[in-house]
């Protein structure tokens, strides 16, 4: 069989694919009824990895198209998708779209003109600043994981017909929930044929360059409410049915992901060197004075007052030379020189704000913990007060919880100690901390030397243990930062775990979380801490020979004593 192919499509080699293809009766019979072998589709991982091919021929005389799928299961050949991840495809060209994390992407129907349009972005030098991708025909929206253009700007070119907006429609809801800014041609405009698309666009404007594409006519996706409050009810069976992640701690156990915090006190206490410290502990993964820092993750620290220089020589003071590349600053001195401030009650700076996450999404520099430091120099003509005037700050900080960060605000304790201004905040809270001041105890204390205590007014999870700590700051024999704590031993949290699995030997996770009186997510991030630290056996709850000479050396064994 030799396949007779369209003059704009170079014919491929005759590789195993195509070998598949040439001895499949069906493209035999095509063949046979004069249809063209036009293209087989490569659809991949975002590393390249070939998942399936979808096989698309044509006939040139009823313009009627066969396309079919078909991958390689290890030994043969076989006509129809592999079984995907989660059950969703990936989307068309997912490699170059991975690989071009800023593009515009633009979202046909079908991957013909998904191609068409990359070679227009070709010719005119657009290719990586716009990548035309599809999740295949008109149906086929929902079937599709289109979780890799997150927060990416997205125009959808949709077919000329009802087909075609439906389908518009049905991306566009499922980009907005994955943070697009998302755009659709007006196809209405183009004088199109019914049902044309792409591909006839450009027949229609052979001479059309990338100034005309600027032109388009576009309609920004406004998406509506089209439920009812009764379609997102759900029943206590129906909602512990629900397959939703376990909850991950930042700092364990008082900051989680998707978790707002308070730190309050008085001036000239030491909040900022609390959460500076706060900030470079999370960002390398080191334990934040008595408490556990499961892993490293990005941070982003908002400053509201502090000179440039003096944000320098805290740093400074408090890493030496070990600054941590996952912490990024967003300093006001740099703002105020641009003619630019940040201020948490005006919607416009919100909406700045919301854009630069945005963009730090996509150049993979997400946060999942934003300090910001502090609410008085970032609320400026707000009664503090007033409870009402916080309303479009409350609601923005609750969006940003639901949209997976962790946020820490830090602010100024009143006359009487408790957090300044309309006690309304403290409600949204999941966690409050107050500073207190302390005696020093460190004799001839220098001119840097904070020392307060740390003090839990509001904890929606697990008490923190230690629930009270004193912390003060000196300086090492070198000059830079030493901290200095008392009122805890200061062991790890998944000590008391492992504790438990040498003395009570319990059979599962559900089991220790019920000794420990703790959920069993808070259980599982423990151990995950312990396998790391070699302390605990991969897969069986039981101790290594190096985690019982750890816990051995701390605990006395309770099977000893009986």
């Amino acid at each position: 069989m030799t396949l007779q192919f369209v003059k704009s499509v170079v014919s491929p080699p005759k590789n195993n694919v195509m070998q598949a293809i040439e001895q499949h009766k069906e493209c035999l019979q095509l063949v046979k009824d004069s249809y063209i072998f036009e293209a087989a589709h490569k659809y991949t991982d975002k590393d390249g990895n070939t998942e399936f091919y979808r096989v698309r021929f044509k006939q040139p005389y009823t313009k009627e198209k066969w396309i079919r799928p078909v991958y390689f299961n290890g030994n043969e050949w076989v006509w129809k998708e592999p079984e995907h991840h989660e059950g969703l495809k990936p989307l068309y060209n997912l490699q170059t779209i991975a690989a071009n994390s800023t593009a515009t992407i633009w979202v046909c129907e079908g991957e013909w003109a998904a191609d068409q349009l990359n070679k227009f972005f070709k010719l005119h030098n657009i290719f990586g600043e716009n990548v035309a991708t599809t999740s295949g025909s008109a149906t086929s929206a929902e079937a599709a994981d289109w979780t890799p253009l997150k927060n990416h700007k997205i125009v959808i070119w949709p077919d000329n017909d009802d087909n075609g907006g439906k389908y518009s429609s049905k991306v566009a809801k499922i980009l907005s929930e994955q943070y697009c800014q998302v755009e659709i041609v007006d196809v209405k405009s183009l004088k199109l044929p019914p049902s044309g698309d792409i591909v006839d666009w450009l027949a229609m404007n052979q001479q059309a360059t990338a100034d005309d594409f600027k032109q388009l006519a576009l309609i920004p996706d406004v998406p509506k409410n089209e439920k009812s409050l009764i379609d997102f009810m759900l029943s206590a069976k129906n909602l512990m049915k629900l397959a939703l992640a376990e909850l991950e701690y930042i700092v364990f156990p008082f900051i989680t992901i998707q978790s707002l915090i308070m730190v309050y006190a008085m001036r000239g206490i030491g909040k900022t060197w609390f959460s500076l410290q706060l900030a470079i502990s999370v960002a390398l993964g080191q334990p934040f004075f008595a408490w556990e820092v499961p892993k490293p993750r990005r941070v982003l620290f908002i400053d509201g007052e502090m000179p440039l220089k003096s944000l320098q020589q805290r740093l400074k003071y408090l890493c030496v030379d070990d600054f941590p590349e996952l912490l990024n600053i967003l300093p006001s001195e740099i703002l105020w020189r641009n003619g630019q401030s940040l201020n948490l009650n005006d919607e416009t700076d919100l909406d700045a704000i919301d854009e630069f996450l945005v963009e730090l999404a996509s150049t993979d520099q997400a946060p999942e913990l934003i300090i910001i430091d502090n609410l008085s120099s970032m609320t400026a003509g707000t009664d503090e007060n007033g409870n009402s005037e916080m309303d479009t700050m409350l609601r923005w900080l609750l969006k940003l919880r639901s949209q997976g960060y962790a946020v820490l605000l830090v602010h100024h304790a009143g006359k009487n100690g408790d957090q300044r201004g309309g006690s309304r905040r403290e409600d949204f809270l999941d966690t409050s901390i107050k500073l207190k001041e302390a005696s020093k105890s460190t004799a001839g204390s220098n001119e840097v030397g904070a020392c307060f205590n740390i003090e839990f007014v509001k904890s929606r999870g697990l008490r923190p243990i230690p629930d009270s700590l004193k912390v003060e700051l000196s300086q090492d024999e070198h000059g830079f930062a030493k901290w200095k704590t008392e009122g805890a031993d200061i062991l790890p949290a998944y000590y008391e775990a492992l504790r438990l699995i040498r003395d009570c030997e319990p059979k599962s996770q559900k089991e220790l979380a019920s000794l420990m009186g703790i959920s069993a997510s808070a259980v599982s991030q423990q151990l995950k801490s312990a396998r790391t630290k070699g302390l605990l056996e991969n897969v069986v709850l039981k101790l290594t020979d190096k985690g019982k000479v750890e816990i051995d050396k701390h605990y006395k064994d309770f099977n000893l004593l009986l």
